[in-house]
């Protein structure tokens, strides 16, 4: 069963501390907000590595602009198929499809997803998409942040040299469809404890993949990364341990990984320091 969630704190703080509790849901839970704030969202592998207004949300990637102008639409489910045929792999792709159809009704051009991490009107980024997933319970996390009015990010490579734009809609009123694009659900409130964000140093190595930077130390893993956060977590453990990096990686077996490849992990790792 859907329930539609009201955020009771839209603060980015706020917002951002309902997206990591995902994992705490029963069913499915739409949470569609306006943010009261402006502030950069980081993806949940991602360091804050200077000073500024950051919060982490739960799902990886790369980190967007959230305001006043943007929309930060949140389903969290209890596994992939809580609300249509879909298993981990597709959850992009599946629901998407009601964030395109509500776009379509405020915008004169057709917003398309074309399989990466943002979705396109007229050929121009308008809002990421992403996903969390926990390969041991099959729980994940759904996510999309659009620029109704302020774009939600600068240039990136994974835009294809396509420069972001915004919907220019009413923020309400996309709100409103964004909810009904899901379907009906039971209403209810909710809130989760904000997160107390701290600068970190640099990762000790990077390299770039389709969807963006991602980033090692010797046994960690992390950067604009999506993928199942036990896998994450379990190949730091395994590198810890002293496991060898093929071993370590092997942790990603049945687990999900987008827009980057395990050659790119095993090489950044190993420039990071990690053992072969």
């Amino acid at each position: 069963m859907l329930t539609i969630a009201e955020a009771r704190d839209v603060s980015p703080a706020g917002l951002a501390a309902l997206s990591r509790a995902w994992d705490a849901v029963d069913g499915a839970r739409l949470v569609v907000a306006v943010p009261d704030a402006t502030a950069t969202v980081l993806g949940a592998f991602e360091r804050q590595t200077t000073a500024g207004s950051f919060v982490r949300r739960g799902s990886g990637g790369a980190p967007v602009t959230i305001g006043p102008g943007t929309i930060w639409l949140q389903l969290a489910l209890e596994r992939p198929d809580a609300l249509v045929a879909c298993r981990a792999d597709q959850v992009l792709n599946r629901y998407v499809r009601p964030v395109l159809r509500a776009i379509g009704k405020v915008s004169r051009v057709p917003a398309s997803y074309f399989g990466r991490d943002w979705i396109s009107l007229g050929g121009h980024p308008v809002g990421l998409v992403s996903f969390a997933h926990d390969a041991g319970t099959n729980r994940c996390l759904f996510e999309a942040i659009l620029a109704v009015s302020t774009p939600f990010s600068a240039p990136r490579a994974s835009f294809r040299e396509k420069a972001p734009a915004t919907i220019d809609a009413p923020p309400d009123r996309l709100a409103a469809l964004l909810r009904e694009a899901f379907g009906p659900g039971a209403p209810a409130s909710t809130s989760a404890q904000a997160e107390a964000m701290a600068i970190e140093p640099p990762w000790t190595a990077t390299v770039e993949e389709a969807l963006g930077i991602v980033g090692a130390d010797r046994a960690r893993l992390g950067g604009e990364l999506v993928a199942s956060r036990d896998a994450v977590a379990d190949v730091a453990q395994r590198l810890a341990e002293g496991a060898s990096l093929d071993t370590a990686l092997a942790a990603f077996a049945g687990a999900q990984l987008f827009g980057a490849r395990i050659e790119a992990l095993r090489e950044v790792l190993g420039r990071a320091g990690a053992k072969a």
